[in-house]
């Protein structure tokens, strides 16, 4: 595998931001100004209201935002709950909870 494979793809600059919706379409614009994309809810014949527009487009935001600090937490968490004497006496490797949290972290890295 080359370190190209081993790094995240490049992505507009974060913190996204949201522009007020407007006849039920939204914008994501990146740090930069930059358009990052717009959002529609609902299919041509049957758009949605913009709140349900605006409350689709604030969750990809808030996901996006806190996505390298909640992925850089749980993989820190993961390595302390593993790595330290005292606690393996009460977490094994196998344990559901740290199971999950790969599982997790793998999905949030692109790996699953």
């Amino acid at each position: 595998m080359t370190d190209q494979n081993k790094s995240p793809p490049v992505h507009t600059p974060t913190p996204w931001l949201i522009e007020p919706p407007s006849m039920g379409f939204s914008q994501i614009t990146g740090a930069n100004g930059e358009l990052v994309f717009g959002l529609a809810a609902g299919g041509p014949s049957e758009k949605q209201p913009d709140a349900v527009c605006e409350a689709n487009a604030a969750l990809i935001v808030r996901a996006v935002n806190s996505h390298a600090e909640l992925l850089e937490a749980l993989e820190n968490l993961v390595a302390d709950m593993t790595s330290s004497a005292e606690l393996k006496l009460y977490i094994s490797e196998d344990d559901e909870t740290i199971k999950a949290a790969r599982i997790a972290i793998a999905k949030a890295r692109g790996d699953a």
